[in-house]
């Protein structure tokens, strides 16, 4: 991590893994956790937002990005369907 300046570091070790992993919540858990994984998310972006960089948004929105696309694939209709009425609504 050598050029990397303390204040991307904090993004890079504390921030981005946080909000990737809660993604993955948000992705693969049943409802309950999928749905409280998505109010801890965006409770963080509203709390905390407004200190992030500029280019930590570019990660961030890739990182929410990730979390619509899969829905995307066709072999995921069921829980595209489950996933549509309730987490998404949540959103």
């Amino acid at each position: 991590e050598q050029g990397v300046s303390e204040v991307d570091r904090v993004w890079l070790r504390g921030w981005f893994p946080l909000l990737f992993s809660l993604s993955c919540v948000v992705s693969r858990c049943k409802l309950d956790v999928r749905t409280r994984g998505l109010t801890v998310l965006f409770e963080i972006i509203k709390t905390h937002g407004d200190s992030f960089r500029p280019h930590w948004w570019r990660d961030l929105f890739n990182i929410l990005f990730r979390i619509f696309d899969i829905m995307k694939l066709p072999e995921h209709q069921l829980e595209k369907n489950e996933w549509m009425t309730t987490t998404c609504n949540h959103a």
